[in-house]
């Protein structure tokens, strides 16, 4: 019985596994899914919000453009006031100077330079005097104003003659194509405005225009570099920016320098484009949090409840084992009971056999059904403490009804009899005299028949 209830035991322990096994992988498939879909909204939105903060970066950038522009375009009415009026070129070059000092408050408090030409006489502020090789008309600030007659022209970078640092040159003509007005607005000027935002920008940040030329940069890619040209070839830089050209408004990974970037670009004002490099890792670090955080709390779960099943596996072996404990006493009592039972049918045997007086052998013959009815009993107790054990079984045999029956009526009559009543047995004559069962079982019938 012990080896059947630890059987029992292993048994209990194997389901245990098995389902916890099933729910472990039932638990796993669940996280994978909500942890798949849930990455990839949230890395989703997480593009979405950088590429919305870089969107409010560029228009702040086109707004800066904007202002410069504006500055010049002011300037040019006046200029063209001026002419018209027939003021002298000494009077356009006192305008100029203090259109200076209102333009650099308008352009990040970044000096500058405003001159011109003006009826075929170099103008300027005042600030610089240029030397008799400098050619006005020939400059490319100039020719590109004359050519896109009454629009601003950003030209390419250059470096300033006055201050001997690269600066872009805001031009245009006047009513009088030959008469052009320009602004030039220090690089340094425009790299400081983003990089003032470089925070909210990426880790690396340029502006960059439809060649490939980097206008300004926030310094690991170098200001004035041209990404396109043949020194750049098979450089991260060259890719980058064919990338861009290809990509053009739509956020994209690159791997800048081994490190993975999500990149993105918006068009501005003079066909140049501000890109913005944020590492993957700044772009998807919220996510991440978040993804493991609901990881936490799905093991979470599965520990709760992996715990809650181990309690109750626990409690069951208990029960089992409490079980097994009373089985094996009730089996121990019903061994020692079954011994001296054994010796009182043995006597009562002998006096069957020896006695001569009909009551006598009646009398023994009544203890013996007795004996027999106890022993029963005490099969009985055994019965019971296989049920609880999970090892009772039926042993058919083939019996006799009438035996059976007999036996049963003997027990009691004479209870009945000492209480006056009348018991008597009758057989139908239809039933079969041999029957197959537990002949056992149906003896413990006759307990009925003494309760009653």
């Amino acid at each position: 019985m012990t080896s059947r209830n630890g059987a029992r035991e292993g048994r209990y322990v194997a389901y245990y596994i098995i389902v916890m096994m099933l729910f472990l992988g039932c638990v796993a498939l669940c996280a994978m899914f909500v942890s798949k879909n849930f990455l990839r909204q949230n890395e989703r939105d997480a593009v979405l919000l950088a590429d919305f903060k870089h969107r409010q970066n560029a228009e702040a950038l086109n707004d800066f453009l904007y202002r410069a522009s504006f500055a010049l375009e002011s300037a040019a009415m006046i200029v063209d006031h001026l002419i018209a009026s027939g003021e002298p070129v000494e009077k356009i070059q006192e305008f100029m100077a203090l259109e200076m000092k209102r333009a650099s408050k308008q352009t990040d408090s970044l000096s500058g330079n405003v001159f011109g030409v003006v009826n075929g006489e170099f103008v300027h502020d005042g600030d610089w005097l240029p030397g008799d090789e400098y050619m006005p008309l020939r400059r490319p600030w100039y020719k590109d104003a004359v050519r896109t007659h009454g629009r601003v022209v950003v030209g390419k970078p250059f470096t300033s003659t006055n201050s001997a640092k690269p600066v872009i040159s805001f031009s245009k003509s006047l009513l009088d194509e030959k008469n052009v007005v320009a602004f030039t607005l220090p690089l340094a000027s425009l790299s400081r405005f983003i990089a003032s935002r470089k925070e909210k920008v990426g880790d690396i940040w340029m502006v960059m225009d439809r060649d490939g030329l980097v206008i300004a940069s926030s310094g690991e890619i170098r200001q004035g570099f041209d990404c396109l040209s043949s020194e750049a070839w098979g450089m991260d830089e060259e890719k980058l920016a064919r990338e861009i050209l290809l990509a053009g408004e739509k956020p994209f990974e690159f791997v800048y320098h081994k490190d993975k970037y999500m990149v993105f670009s918006m068009a501005v004002q003079n066909g140049w484009n501000m890109v913005s490099l944020v590492k993957k890792s700044q772009v998807f670090g919220r996510s991440r949090v978040i993804l493991v955080q609901v990881l936490v709390v799905f093991g979470s779960i599965f520990i709760v409840i992996v715990v809650l099943c181990t309690i109750t596996l626990i409690n069951r072996i208990r029960v089992v084992r409490s079980v097994r404990r009373k089985s094996d006493f009730l089996d121990s009592v019903a061994k020692e009971l079954r011994t001296p039972l054994n010796g009182i049918l043995g006597m009562t045997r002998i006096l069957l056999r020896d006695a001569r007086d009909e009551s006598v052998h009646d009398y023994v013959k009544n203890v013996q059904v007795a004996s027999i009815g106890l022993l029963s009993v005490v099969h009985e107790v055994q019965e019971i403490a296989k049920i609880e054990s999970g090892e009772f079984v039926l042993n058919p045999v083939q019996y006799e009804l009438y035996s059976v029956l007999k036996d049963c009526f003997d027990t009691v009559s004479p209870r009945a009899t000492a209480k006056n009543l009348h018991f008597s047995l009758e057989c139908d004559p239809d039933i079969p005299s041999s029957l197959w069962g537990d002949e056992d079982r149906i003896r413990q019938t006759r307990i009925l028949f003494a309760n009653a």
